[in-house]
C-alpha cells in the first residue's frame, strides 16, 4: 500500500492516466458498470488527482532562506548574499 501511496505522490498525473485506463479495460472485459457509473468514477479520480497534483507542482510562493546563503542570479555569473 505504502507504495502505491508513494506512486501517486510521485506521479499522480501518470497514476490518473492508469486509473482510468484500468476503468476503461476493465469495463470493457465485462466489469458490468452503467455508462454512468463509469464517469462517476473517472470524474472522481481524476479529481481527487488534480487536487494532489496541484499541491505537488505548486511553487513555494514565499521561500526563506537562512541568514548568510548566498544565492545565483540565473543567467549572470551574480552572486548574492541573504543578510
Amino acid at each position: 500500500m505504502k507504495a502505491i501511496l508513494n506512486l501517486v505522490r510521485a506521479q499522480p498525473v501518470y497514476t490518473m492516466g492508469l486509473v482510468q485506463a484500468a476503468i476503461g479495460l476493465a469495463t470493457a472485459f465485462g466489469l458490468g458498470w452503467t455508462g454512468q457509473q463509469i464517469g462517476a468514477v473517472m470524474i472522481f479520480s481524476a479529481a481527487v488527482l488534480t487536487f494532489i497534483t496541484q499541491k505537488i507542482v505548486t511553487p513555494v510562493a514565499a521561500p526563506i532562506l537562512p541568514s548568510g546563503s548566498v544565492v545565483s542570479v540565473q543567467g549572470t555569473e551574480d552572486k548574492v548574499s541573504i543578510g
